[in-house]
């Protein structure tokens, strides 16, 4: 990605970022996560390659030797993460981004979580069961859900997991596997990402945009935007929130739904975080570039 082809970053409307930092991986990126305490940002590339990036965007550390890897999610202390590789096998790294352990699942791995101190980890399957596994891959409880889910994450404030499913379902549950909530959804999903005490939680939803939720699982507002929404972001307290589509539009909004910066990017997106504070977001495009955008 050269310098001319970002001008769309001041090309769109409202208030434009600014670029703080561009990396790019060795490989088109599969998945990445920033763990929010310490603001690292762990990647996957489809060479097999797992980068740990600070906060500057410089790399602390390069693991290879993955193949097939499909999905990584990492504890907010950037200490312990989660990665799968293939359908059904799961990888356990630690700080010093070494295998602790693997697993292998009986069957397809539709989603997995880890909760901020990397204590607990949430996997979800193609038959609708969700397991719970603590630290030494011990299973302390399960459940089952009418629909599997694709979505999967832990919340800060209260020990309790939020779920989706790609389509009908929202819900609830806390560490013993007890459903707190479970409601209907009338679209299909293509990301979710909640606050850090769950009383926001967003769905992008496509064509009907963004759907946000409260911590009891009740429907509070539509944000309709240009394009079909298939990624979502939000800051810790909900207060701002990103959006991509389909259509390469990015936007980044108050809680309100209320624009604050929109840009159509000119390159397929594969994900996009928020910083704890909604001051930066991260961007990852297919063609293995990551970019940090500052409103701080």
């Amino acid at each position: 990605m050269t310098q001319e082809n970002l001008d769309w970053l001041q090309s769109g409307k409202g208030i434009a970022p600014s670029l703080r930092w561009s990396f790019g991986a060795d490989a088109p990126l599969i998945c990445f996560q920033t763990a929010r305490e310490t603001g690292d940002i762990f990647a996957a590339d489809s060479s097999g390659g797992i980068y740990r990036l600070d906060r500057m965007g410089r790399i602390k550390s390069l693991t290879r030797g993955l193949k097939d890897v499909r999905a990584l999610t990492w504890a907010d202390t950037g200490q312990y993460g989660i990665v799968q590789v293939g359908e059904s096998s799961l990888c356990r790294f630690n700080q010093q981004m070494e295998v602790e352990w693997t697993l292998e699942q009986s069957d397809t791995i539709l989603a997995t979580a880890i909760s901020p101190f990397g204590r607990h980890i949430a996997i979800s399957l193609a038959n609708g069961g969700t397991i719970l596994l603590n630290s030494r891959k011990r299973q302390i409880a399960d459940f089952e859900t009418i629909r599997p889910l694709s979505f999967l994450q832990f919340l800060v404030t209260e020990p309790s997991i939020i779920g989706a499913a790609e389509y009908g379902l929202l819900c609830s549950y806390d560490l013993e596997g007890q459903q707190l909530f479970s409601e209907k959804l009338w679209g299909n999903v293509g990301d979710m990402s909640a606050s850090g005490d769950g009383n926001m939680i967003m769905l992008a939803a496509f064509n009907l945009g963004i759907q946000a939720y409260d911590g009891d699982g009740s429907n509070r507002a539509s944000y309709i935007v240009e394009g079909t929404a298939n990624h979502v972001a939000t800051s810790f307290t909900g207060e701002r929130v990103a959006v991509s589509t389909l259509e390469q539009h990015l936007y980044w909004t108050d809680s309100d739904g209320e624009l604050l910066w929109a840009t159509r990017t000119g390159e397929e997106i594969c994900g996009i975080d928020c910083d704890p504070l909604g001051e930066w977001i991260v961007c990852g495009f297919e063609s293995g570039r990551l970019i940090r955008l500052d409103w701080g």
